[in-house]
């Protein structure tokens, strides 16, 4: 069976996918920050029977709190990890920092920046199960 690459994405999927891109950066520190806050928080019952292993709650709620953010930073990586090395920088650039293609530092031509963009959406989009 082959694979379907849509030519275009739909209205909801483009904008989800161009979203999550852009927060790619957002939702890395906010891991850190949510790991960090996790960690050296104070239990404030330690030994009591309400929280039995502190250490083990901390883990429960880092997990619990960073699952969503993981799987987007990950399928970002995942998409990422598809193109060249070039590519890559024109993406980091041009999705992830929001900087507009005329002024991203790249070899290649405009037209030729839309169509990598664009394949990277698809990409990310199967990464993200909004296509198969």
């Amino acid at each position: 069976m082959r694979t379907y690459y849509p030519k275009y994405l739909d209205r909801e999927v483009y904008k989800r996918c161009v979203s999550t891109a852009g927060s790619y950066d957002r939702d890395k520190k906010l891991i850190k920050r949510i790991e960090a806050d996790a960690i050296f928080r104070v239990p404030t019952g330690q030994g009591s029977p309400d929280i039995p292993h502190p250490v083990e709650r901390a883990a429960e709620q880092i997990e619990k709190h960073t699952r969503l953010l993981r799987y987007r930073t990950e399928a970002v990586e995942r998409a990422l990890s598809r193109f060249a090395d070039d590519e890559q920088l024109f993406l980091q650039q041009n999705l992830l920092s929001g900087i507009a293609i005329s002024y991203c530092r790249t070899l290649k031509s405009e037209r030729s920046c839309q169509t990598v963009r664009h394949e990277f959406l698809i990409a990310l989009a199967e990464e993200l199960g909004e296509i198969f």
